[in-house]
């Protein structure tokens, strides 16, 4: 029976056992010796298996995580588009407001010079009565004379 050809030494890194040992093993093998090295292969086969079962709870860390990150992102974006549209609403508001208040300055003025055209006409018109008594009351003392 022809030996498969081993490779001693990647299974001794692999495995944490001295290459020694495990050529030992294939040149003279005793029950004892194969004990001592399917002990030490099952320890790092427990250990592969620790390292996987802490591979696989990171993984799921990392994905609640990515998924947390991912739903408060959306909340957050949602916050900003309603700070958007909220912003968006009271501009336009803002210019509402100030184009009615722009129309009302100018019907202030409109008014302020209306008042002004008014009472330089009643001055005008008081004027003209106060002269048109005057007048009155002369030709009514020439007519009582």
């Amino acid at each position: 029976m022809a030996a498969a050809a081993v490779d001693v030494a990647y299974l001794a890194v692999s495995f944490a056992v001295p290459q020694s040992q495990i050529q030992s093993l294939l040149d003279d093998p005793t029950t004892e010796l194969v004990a001592s090295i399917l002990s030490q292969i099952e320890s790092k086969a427990r250990e592969h298996d620790d390292v996987k079962a802490e591979k696989l709870r990171i993984d799921v860390e990392l994905e609640n995580a990515v998924r947390s990150g991912d739903s408060r992102a959306k909340a957050l974006k949602a916050s900003v588009d309603k700070g958007l549209k909220e912003v968006e609403h009271l501009r336009r508001k803002l210019n509402d407001e100030e184009n009615a208040r722009a129309q009302l300055e100018t019907e202030l003025q409109t008014l302020k010079s209306s008042s002004s055209n008014s009472t330089s006409e009643v001055q005008a018109l008081q004027s003209r009565i106060a002269l048109l008594e005057a007048s009155n009351r002369d030709a009514l003392s020439l007519v009582e004379s």
